[in-house]
């Protein structure tokens, strides 16, 4: 129960910054597109992790810890090519000033990512 009270709060806050970031830019159409695409690819990316390492788990247990490096380095690859995916077809949908669509993505992307390289790497 916890852990799905963490993950919807995270979610909400997601689409909060998402929200405001593009109101604040006065790109409102993206927000849909944008969320949806953040939702589809962080689904299909942490269903296929469960997996692989439910069976590690199964498979060789004692292992596990081994493995933990290899998932953080795993987890952050998937989110710069989360970022990378969103960016491509955000610019699609709609044209912006370069520095708009940075100021937006460094609001709803790049600043969350960072913050999550720090606290799995350097905590």
């Amino acid at each position: 129960g916890i852990w799905v009270a963490l993950l919807i709060s995270w979610t909400f806050i997601k689409y909060l910054i998402i929200w405001l970031s593009a109101n604040l830019l006065s790109v409102s159409k993206l927000i849909n597109v944008h969320f949806y695409e953040y939702i589809r690819i962080s689904h299909f990316f942490y269903l296929l992790l469960t997996i692989g390492i439910l069976l590690l788990s199964l498979h060789i247990p004692y292992q596990i810890q081994d493995w933990y490096n290899a998932f953080k380095t795993i987890l952050v690859v998937a989110y710069i090519l989360r970022t990378i995916i969103l960016w491509y077809n955000a610019n699609s949908f709609s044209e912006f000033r370069k520095l708009d669509f940075f100021s937006y993505l460094c609001v709803s992307e790049i600043i969350p990512l960072m913050i999550y390289i720090k606290m799995l790497f350097f905590i």
